[in-house]
């Protein structure tokens, strides 16, 4: 858990440090990088929007004898979407959004969102290949929304059309379809917890603002008529997505500052055991 008593400073794009005054150490960095999040989604909706108009507003210079400062465009076209929210008992780490504070102008505190984190899957064309994607990815977006008194982490994510729709007909068929996304967030993580944390504990990040978010894999079960047949369909996409290759520059996991302290932690336990030999062939 991250305490509302920290506070950082950017050093990169791709890196944190802790404001410690106190410490005679190298302050700890928070490093940028892909972390596999697993949600269980509840309250999952599927929903169809409808359009019926665009509107857009004409700029003064085009206004002329105009009376208005909005046209209105016929366009009607329907859009499929998959509303959820992540079921917090089951979610085990913890996001946090950076905001800057307000006492320090160049630190930054984070804080927890207090409302459920919201997610929604649309269907979209794949991007074209970039310099991490080269085969092109399917975009998705994590947004921290303050706006109107909101708290609120909002996970936009896209898949191809035709999973997206075997998915949303699945849903419409059972509603009582339970739905599981793996997510690769792009976010700032504790290099020593890094270096140490077992696979299996939760883990602690954040990030500033918005934030890149990659659907991995879906995972839709349902129960039919009760019967105590459960279908899972799973639908995967491979990103090649690579650990080490994370934000561009991200430096290496360093590990250093801990160093003087296993020393210690080592000459101990030498100590220990040659007094326990001695004692032992007294």
């Amino acid at each position: 858990m991250i305490t509302s008593l920290l506070r950082l400073k950017k050093t990169s794009d791709a890196t944190y440090q802790e404001v410690n005054t106190n410490s005679q150490h190298r302050p700890i960095e928070w490093r940028g990088s892909y972390q596999p999040i697993n949600f269980d989604l509840i309250d999952v909706k599927s929903e169809y929007i409808y359009k019926v108009h665009e509107y857009k507003y004409i700029p003064l210079s085009e206004l002329e004898n105009k009376s208005s400062l909005l046209t209105v465009i016929p366009n009607v076209y329907g859009i499929k979407r998959i509303s959820a929210t992540v079921d917090k008992e089951s979610f085990r780490d913890s996001i946090y959004c950076l905001v800057p504070d307000e006492d320090e102008q160049t630190a930054f505190r984070v804080e927890k969102p207090k409302a459920n984190i919201k997610v929604v899957l649309q269907s979209e064309e794949i991007s074209d290949s970039t310099e991490e994607f080269e085969k092109g990815y399917y975009r998705g977006l994590c947004m921290y929304d303050d706006l109107e008194g909101n708290d609120q982490i909002y996970f936009e994510l896209t898949l191809p059309d035709l999973q997206f729709t075997e998915i949303f007909n699945s849903l419409l068929r059972n509603p009582n379809s339970k739905l599981n996304v793996l997510v690769y967030l792009l976010a700032f993580t504790n290099e020593v917890d890094d270096a140490f944390r077992e696979h299996y504990k939760p883990m602690d990040m954040f990030f500033y603002k918005i934030t890149t978010a990659l659907l991995s894999n879906v995972t839709v079960s349902s129960c039919f008529h009760g019967e105590n047949i459960k279908k899972e369909d799973k639908i995967s996409f491979d990103y090649s997505i690579k650990p080490d290759v994370d934000i561009k520059n991200s430096p290496s996991v360093d590990i250093s500052l801990l160093n003087n302290s296993i020393s210690k932690i080592s000459f101990s336990l030498w100590v220990l055991i040659c007094i326990a030999g001695y004692i032992a062939f007294k």
